[in-house]
């Protein structure tokens, strides 16, 4: 069994989470309520729209929202976490010190990393992250068997911009755009590449 390094089990912990906020994101009953409206009255907008209504006071549609923010709270946290180990691990080894000054610069450059960063000090510091869920409902009627697509969208509100570090950073406004799902999964990767950069060069050092 290889040996595995601090950083690289916090990535695994993030990824954890991060599949967890997937769950939440795709696991709708929602869809299951609009099919079976859709199939038994076809073309029929009203109870579509009732289902909706219907659902949004539904207990369980906070429910989901809540445990959406539990586990994205816990990914923040967790991958804030990924530097701090590795330089606690690795920083007594020749070279680390000087490798991970230039990663840090690289991180500082990123926008997305960024406002996870920013966005973990905001949440433990200050506040809950404030953040929107979105659905698309298209119903396709042209089917033998009408079907229903909803995509559920989750992303964060402009009310971040009242942080002034998340304020400054570039490409805010395009960023709080983004699918949260995917905009972490974008850093996971970014993360993955350090993580296995930094475990190829130290690693078997210590």
């Amino acid at each position: 069994m290889s040996e595995m390094s601090l950083a690289r089990w916090r990535l695994q912990e993030t990824e954890f989470f991060l599949r967890e906020m997937k769950i939440e994101s795709e696991s709708d009953d929602l869809i299951k309520e609009i099919r079976d409206v859709v199939g038994d009255k076809v073309g029929n907008l009203k109870n579509v729209s009732k289902a909706l209504d219907d659902a949004k006071n539904h207990k369980r549609a906070i429910k989901v929202i809540r445990e959406f923010y539990y586990y994205f709270d816990a990914f923040l946290c967790a991958f804030r976490s990924i530097t701090w180990v590795m330089k606690h691990e690795f920083e007594s080894i020749d070279g680390f010190s000087d490798w991970y000054s230039t990663m840090e610069i690289a991180l500082r450059k990123d926008d997305e990393m960024r406002l996870l960063k920013t966005a973990r000090d905001f949440t433990l510091h200050e506040n809950i992250i404030p953040t929107c869920r979105e659905r698309t409902i298209k119903i396709y009627e042209d089917k033998i068997t009408p079907d229903v697509f909803c995509d559920i969208f989750w992303h964060i509100t402009e009310n971040i911009k009242k942080d002034k570090e998340v304020a400054k950073i570039p490409a805010i406004d395009s960023i709080i755009q983004q699918d949260i799902v995917t905009m972490c999964s974008n850093c996971v990767t970014k993360m993955e590449k350090i993580v296995s950069e930094c475990e190829q060069k130290f690693l078997y050092s210590k």
